[in-house]
């Protein structure tokens, strides 16, 4: 995602990959910077400023999935599959 523009608050939530509310309740504990106001009913997030509160919030670790399933990768390297139970004989 380029470091200009803005988003919409479901925009910014497909871009997290979290919830809508899960947005908002970012912005209301401070983790998010407020949205802008196009007009009363029309917010916007400016995509630096996120990334820049992603940033410090992250404080260095690592928030990427990709990276994330890599480091896994090499930790574990054959996913656990599901245990299927057997079923009781009828």
């Amino acid at each position: 995602m380029t470091a200009r523009g803005y988003l919409s608050p479901q925009s910014l939530a497909d871009y997290l990959d979290v919830s809508l509310a899960t947005v908002w309740r970012r912005v209301k504990e401070g983790k998010l910077p407020p949205p802008y106001y196009l007009t009363e009913a029309l917010p916007r997030f400016d995509v630096g400023e996120v990334d820049a509160a992603i940033k410090k919030t992250a404080g260095g670790v690592v928030t990427d999935p990709r990276e994330i399933d890599a480091m896994i990768a090499k930790i574990n390297p054959t996913p656990r599959r599901a245990k299927r139970h057997a079923r009781p004989a009828a």
